[in-house]
């Protein structure tokens, strides 16, 4: 069986084997996370942005995973933002395998994490907000998130794994790593690696998982597709 996968250009496959595990079924927290500035902020809005990306490792031994998306000198008719914002916009997921895992803790981990980043600049600076939604279950949450019709676009992405190092060693680079994707208008950071991934027991000793997977936290992408494109995640 020949595949495509839809996820990256060019990426071609022979099925010769599939694996199904079974997760016990647990609620699920889903946090949106805004955070903006007015363009007028300068670099402090870059600052801000490689210092919460640099959190991500952290975020991850937690047991978060995020989509998120980033844009510099930004309009939405459909968020309501007329005026041009540097926006970040974040959506996070946590199963709650633990009976410590609740909403509050869960909201407290992000909203402690932005006062972090946020903290060189004076108040107002920056912009935010965090509103959590709590679901039985991932089926829950899933069913009424996620569907043919809302998910999807035609565009071009050029993309990049990100290890610990990329994220955490030297946040100037980061910080120009960023603001050079800012030319194609918005940039993903997808926190779908980690721990679980870096940690995993293949059965036979290997699959068809690209390595750098397994040192990876982030999938980040550079695109010019328009930010509804990925409602899904919203």
């Amino acid at each position: 069986m020949l595949t495509k996968s839809q996820g990256g250009g060019s990426t071609f496959g022979v099925i010769t084997s599939i694996t199904i595990k079974a997760h016990p079924s647990t609620p699920f927290f889903v946090s949106s996370v805004f955070l903006g500035t007015l363009p007028t902020s300068g670099e402090a809005y870059w600052d801000v942005m490689a210092s919460l990306f640099s959190k991500y490792p952290s975020l991850d031994a937690q047991g978060l995973s995020c989509y998120s998306f980033l844009a510099a000198n930004f309009t939405s008719a459909e968020f309501n933002i007329t005026a041009p914002i540097n926006g970040y916009l974040g959506s996070f997921n946590l199963a709650a395998l633990y009976p410590e895992n609740t909403t509050a803790s869960f909201e407290a981990v992000l909203k402690n994490t932005i006062a972090e980043v946020t903290a060189p600049y004076p108040p107002l600076t920056f912009f935010s907000s965090v509103t959590t939604t709590a679901y039985p279950d991932f089926w829950t949450w899933w069913k009424d998130n996620n569907g043919p019709l809302n998910a999807g676009g035609d565009g071009l992405i050029g993309s990049r794994l990100l290890d610990g190092k990329a994220l955490t060693a030297d946040l100037t680079a980061l910080k120009e790593a960023l603001k050079g994707t800012a030319l194609s208008g918005i940039t993903s950071m997808y926190l779908v690696s980690g721990h679980g991934v870096h940690n995993a027991v293949v059965p036979g000793g290997s699959n068809a998982v690209n390595p750098a997977w397994r040192t990876s936290y982030v999938h980040s992408g550079s695109f010019n597709f328009l930010l509804k494109s990925f409602r899904i995640f919203f």
